[in-house]
Protein backbone atom coordinates (compact mmCIF):
# COMPACT_ATOMS: atom_id res chain seq x y z
CA UNK A 1 0.00 0.00 0.00
CA UNK A 2 1.65 3.41 -1.10
CA UNK A 3 0.39 7.03 0.05
CA UNK A 4 0.40 8.73 -2.98
CA UNK A 5 -2.48 10.56 -4.13
CA UNK A 6 -4.16 10.01 -7.55
CA UNK A 7 -3.64 11.81 -10.31
CA UNK A 8 -6.33 14.57 -11.06
CA UNK A 9 -6.90 12.88 -14.74
CA UNK A 10 -8.27 9.24 -13.03
CA UNK A 11 -9.33 10.29 -9.71
CA UNK A 12 -13.13 9.92 -9.08
CA UNK A 13 -15.19 12.94 -9.59
CA UNK A 14 -16.60 11.88 -6.08
CA UNK A 15 -13.27 11.43 -3.92
CA UNK A 16 -12.97 13.85 -1.39
CA UNK A 17 -9.95 15.51 -2.41
CA UNK A 18 -11.97 16.33 -5.82
CA UNK A 19 -14.64 17.87 -3.49
CA UNK A 20 -13.03 20.21 -1.36
CA UNK A 21 -10.86 21.28 -4.00
CA UNK A 22 -12.22 25.28 -4.51
CA UNK A 23 -11.27 26.61 -7.48
CA UNK A 24 -11.89 30.42 -8.21
CA UNK A 25 -11.07 32.50 -11.05
CA UNK A 26 -8.82 29.76 -12.27
CA UNK A 27 -6.79 29.70 -9.16
CA UNK A 28 -7.26 27.14 -6.39
CA UNK A 29 -8.10 28.97 -3.25
CA UNK A 30 -6.44 27.36 -0.15
CA UNK A 31 -7.39 26.61 3.38
CA UNK A 32 -5.16 25.62 6.52
CA UNK A 33 -6.55 22.39 7.22
CA UNK A 34 -5.34 19.90 10.70
CA UNK A 35 -6.88 17.63 12.18
CA UNK A 36 -6.33 14.81 15.09
CA UNK A 37 -8.06 11.64 15.88
CA UNK A 38 -10.78 11.01 18.39
CA UNK A 39 -12.86 8.50 20.13
CA UNK A 40 -15.46 7.84 22.64
CA UNK A 41 -15.28 4.15 22.97
CA UNK A 42 -18.64 4.28 25.03
CA UNK A 43 -20.56 5.71 22.43
CA UNK A 44 -19.32 3.81 19.76
CA UNK A 45 -17.28 7.07 18.43
CA UNK A 46 -14.32 7.18 16.48
CA UNK A 47 -13.56 9.41 13.77
CA UNK A 48 -10.96 13.24 13.30
CA UNK A 49 -11.39 16.47 14.97
CA UNK A 50 -11.01 18.56 11.59
CA UNK A 51 -10.22 22.11 11.93
CA UNK A 52 -10.20 24.47 8.33
CA UNK A 53 -8.55 28.23 8.56
CA UNK A 54 -10.00 30.49 5.64
CA UNK A 55 -9.84 33.80 4.34
CA UNK A 56 -13.88 33.44 4.31
CA UNK A 57 -16.04 30.98 6.06
CA UNK A 58 -18.03 30.81 2.00
CA UNK A 59 -14.54 28.27 1.23
CA UNK A 60 -15.83 25.80 3.55
CA UNK A 61 -18.68 26.26 3.16
CA UNK A 62 -18.52 25.27 -0.35
CA UNK A 63 -16.34 22.48 0.28
CA UNK A 64 -19.01 21.47 3.16
CA UNK A 65 -22.04 21.68 0.53
CA UNK A 66 -19.54 19.73 -2.44
CA UNK A 67 -19.10 16.69 0.26
CA UNK A 68 -22.97 16.25 1.46
CA UNK A 69 -24.65 17.43 -1.63
CA UNK A 70 -22.54 17.16 -4.32
CA UNK A 71 -20.84 18.69 -7.07
CA UNK A 72 -23.62 18.50 -9.61
CA UNK A 73 -25.84 17.59 -7.12
CA UNK A 74 -25.87 13.70 -6.14
CA UNK A 75 -21.83 13.45 -6.94
CA UNK A 76 -21.33 13.45 -3.18
CA UNK A 77 -18.33 12.40 -1.20
CA UNK A 78 -18.63 8.88 -0.76
CA UNK A 79 -16.24 9.22 2.31
CA UNK A 80 -19.81 9.94 3.67
CA UNK A 81 -20.51 6.50 2.86
CA UNK A 82 -18.46 4.89 5.83
CA UNK A 83 -18.71 7.59 8.57
CA UNK A 84 -21.04 10.28 9.72
CA UNK A 85 -20.31 14.18 10.99
CA UNK A 86 -21.88 14.30 14.74
CA UNK A 87 -21.08 18.23 15.10
CA UNK A 88 -19.68 21.15 13.83
CA UNK A 89 -19.10 24.72 14.10
CA UNK A 90 -18.08 28.09 12.59
CA UNK A 91 -16.10 30.93 14.16
CA UNK A 92 -15.66 34.34 13.27
CA UNK A 93 -11.80 35.51 14.44
CA UNK A 94 -11.17 38.89 13.31
CA UNK A 95 -7.68 40.51 12.10
CA UNK A 96 -5.89 43.05 13.87
CA UNK A 97 -7.44 45.23 10.80
CA UNK A 98 -10.75 44.44 11.78
CA UNK A 99 -10.13 45.53 15.22
CA UNK A 100 -8.19 48.83 13.79
CA UNK A 101 -11.49 50.11 11.65
CA UNK A 102 -13.68 49.68 14.52
CA UNK A 103 -14.91 52.96 16.03
CA UNK A 104 -14.97 53.38 19.66
CA UNK A 105 -18.94 54.42 19.35
CA UNK A 106 -19.73 50.92 17.71
CA UNK A 107 -20.48 47.86 19.07
CA UNK A 108 -20.56 44.43 17.66
CA UNK A 109 -23.95 44.18 17.67
CA UNK A 110 -24.72 47.46 15.29
CA UNK A 111 -25.73 46.24 11.98
CA UNK A 112 -22.86 46.63 9.35
CA UNK A 113 -23.84 50.10 7.30
CA UNK A 114 -24.65 49.74 3.85
CA UNK A 115 -24.85 52.26 1.66
CA UNK A 116 -28.83 52.34 -0.03
CA UNK A 117 -29.48 52.79 -3.75
CA UNK A 118 -32.66 53.53 -5.65
CA UNK A 119 -31.54 50.91 -8.13
CA UNK A 120 -31.07 48.09 -5.96
CA UNK A 121 -33.58 45.60 -6.12
CA UNK A 122 -35.31 43.96 -2.87
CA UNK A 123 -34.11 41.05 -1.81
CA UNK A 124 -36.74 38.42 -0.62
CA UNK A 125 -36.85 35.06 1.11
CA UNK A 126 -37.24 32.07 -1.11
CA UNK A 127 -40.52 30.58 -0.10
CA UNK A 128 -40.46 26.95 0.82
CA UNK A 129 -42.83 24.63 1.74
CA UNK A 130 -39.96 23.56 4.77
CA UNK A 131 -39.62 25.84 7.67
CA UNK A 132 -35.87 27.24 7.48
CA UNK A 133 -34.15 26.64 10.81
CA UNK A 134 -32.12 29.87 12.00
CA UNK A 135 -29.78 27.81 14.05
CA UNK A 136 -26.56 28.51 12.03
CA UNK A 137 -26.57 25.46 10.08
CA UNK A 138 -25.88 24.90 6.49
CA UNK A 139 -29.27 23.48 6.35
CA UNK A 140 -27.54 20.57 4.18
CA UNK A 141 -29.61 17.68 5.85
CA UNK A 142 -28.42 14.36 6.08
CA UNK A 143 -25.38 12.63 4.38
CA UNK A 144 -27.74 11.26 1.65
CA UNK A 145 -29.14 14.65 0.93
CA UNK A 146 -32.27 14.00 3.10
CA UNK A 147 -33.94 16.98 4.56
CA UNK A 148 -33.47 17.22 8.66
CA UNK A 149 -37.18 18.72 9.85
CA UNK A 150 -36.61 20.22 13.89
Amino acid sequence: MSDIELDDSVKPTSAHSALTTIVEDGKEIKILRDNMPFGRPAHGEFGTYFIGYSRSPRTIEQMLENMFVGRPPGNYDRLLDFSRAVTGSLFFVPSATFFENVTQDQTFEDPPVVAESPAAPAVTEPSSSISSVRDGSLGIGSLKGDIQHE
